[in-house]
């Protein structure tokens, strides 16, 4: 009887040792997760970043100001970031991957001049510009050779091509409606009479 008494003891040791490993194993991989919870709310310029405002409202006369963070990457690595990556980096819709010199190798073949015009003015999914409206065409020749150079292309010859100017017709710009003046003196005419 003693046997069995000390066979149930060790079988319910061994589980309450395993219950403690179990809660202690949980609570090291969630603690890290909760500790930045618990690190208050910062200093009052890092308050101010959270809840700065996205954007502001430009009324029609002002002058829209526009400012770009400073970035102390390289362009072409910036641009990649930003607009690039997010087709290139996976293969999405088609794009060449970076780094993969089989998909890039048809087109460094065709020339810098024919990648800078593709990005430029779109191909199947890849939209105008490569998504990046902002950008100019020294920007995307930039990313271009950051991807190429990624993917173990050698940019000398690619380097001495110069960048076409690509010269595109300037958006139309809708005018607005007249507005009327509301200091000029409304007058109500009678509507002309008709023979029903």
């Amino acid at each position: 009887m003693n046997e069995r008494k000390s066979c149930e003891f060790d079988t319910a040791l061994s589980g309450l040792i395993a219950i403690v490993l179990l809660v202690t194993a949980v609570h090291a991989l969630t603690a890290g997760r909760f500790a930045a919870l618990n690190a208050g709310p910062g200093s009052p310029e890092e308050i101010a970043a959270r809840i700065a405002p996205v954007g502001r409202v430009v009324l029609t006369g002002e002058a829209p100001t526009v400012t770009a963070a400073p970035t102390e990457e390289e362009p072409g690595i910036a641009i990649y970031k930003k607009a690039c990556s997010a087709c290139h980096a996976t293969g999405a819709a088609g794009a060449p991957k970076l780094g993969d010199k089989t998909a890039w190798h048809p087109r460094f073949d065709q020339g810098m001049e024919v990648l800078l015009r593709t990005a430029i003015q779109g191909k199947n999914a890849m939209p105008v510009r490569g998504n990046c409206p902002t950008c100019s065409d020294q920007d995307l020749k930039a990313a271009i050779h950051y991807m190429l150079a990624e993917t173990g292309f050698a940019l000398e010859a690619v380097a001495e091509e110069s960048v076409p100017v690509v010269e595109e017709p300037a958006p139309a710009v809708d005018e607005p409606a007249p507005v009327a003046d509301e200091s000029a003196p409304v007058v109500d005419e009678p509507a002309p009479a008709t023979d029903d």
